[in-house]
């Protein structure tokens, strides 16, 4: 077993290991040039970053400085923003659902070293994985430590050290970060504490979301139109194998596609 694959596995590794040294060297030039791309050029900081990161896509947005371990362990979801100054030691996988929200200053980390000095000299690490949910936004200055998960739709509020998971649906904040209290259907009306949304901004607000849905129902149906339309074609679907291939192409597509739902009502 290689040390990458160790790593990657949580065991104890060597990170003086040829192979990861050059990775991570690897990484450090892309973060550099990322870093150091004019703000103008966003089609090569794009490029760039699908470069570095396992996976990434144009809708994600992220801005300098960044840096990381290997970026080969990142995966960022649809919608990413991660504001300035963001550090990710990806030794682990580190996931990000869809639509996160990082401030500036937050850092992710996955790397770990042994609590004995003398195993510490030797240089042996490991590493724990970083997952993120849909819909999570990170006040700035935020820590996240090895192997903590948390779920979909919370607030992490400035400042915060993670040390252990965070369920979905809450508000958490603290050294250490502590569940304050759950995000519940009130909250849709309020932008800040005891403020809420003018007539006029739900307004605006429900039809967006209401445009949305309708924006992904309508591209379920497309797949499901041309798939329609292709199974038709009996000789080119038999010829290029069938439901055995189209299927799972089918299934990938309608995956990648936003959730739907029911269009949103307005609740006043």
């Amino acid at each position: 077993m290689t040390e990458r694959e160790k790593m990657i596995q949580g065991l104890p590794y060597n990170a003086g290991d040829p192979e990861l040294m050059q990775a991570r060297r690897r990484c450090k030039e892309l973060c550099f040039a990322f870093n150091q791309t004019p703000p103008s050029q966003r089609d090569k900081q794009q490029a760039l970053l699908r470069s570095l990161l396992v996976q990434a896509d144009e809708k994600i947005n992220i801005e300098p400085n960044l840096w990381c371990d290997y970026g080969c362990n990142i995966r960022a979801g649809r919608g990413l923003y991660i504001n300035h100054n963001c550090v990710i030691l990806d030794c682990a996988p580190v996931t990000f659902g869809e639509d996160v929200l990082i401030g500036p200053n937050c850092g992710f980390y996955t790397a770990c070293h042994p609590i004995d000095p003398e195993q510490r000299r030797t240089g042996t690490e490991f590493a724990r994985p970083i997952t993120v949910g849909s819909n999570v936004w990170f006040g700035g200055g935020c820590t996240v430590l090895p192997g903590v998960t948390i779920g979909d739709n919370c607030v992490i509020g400035a400042g915060s050290v993670v040390t252990k998971d965070i369920p979905a649906n809450c508000v958490a904040a603290g050294n250490p970060c502590r569940v304050i209290r759950p995000i519940t259907e009130e909250d849709r009306s309020y932008y800040y504490r005891d403020r809420p949304f003018t007539r006029e901004e739900m307004d605006r607000i429900l039809t967006k979301r209401a445009a949305a849905a309708v924006s992904a129902e309508q591209a379920r149906e497309d797949v499901e139109t041309a798939f329609l339309l292709l199974k038709h074609c009996y000789g080119a679907y038999d010829y290029f194998g069938g439901d055995q291939v189209f299927m799972p192409l089918k299934e990938a597509a309608l995956e990648a596609l936003p959730e739907s739902g029911p269009a949103p009502t307005d609740q006043a």
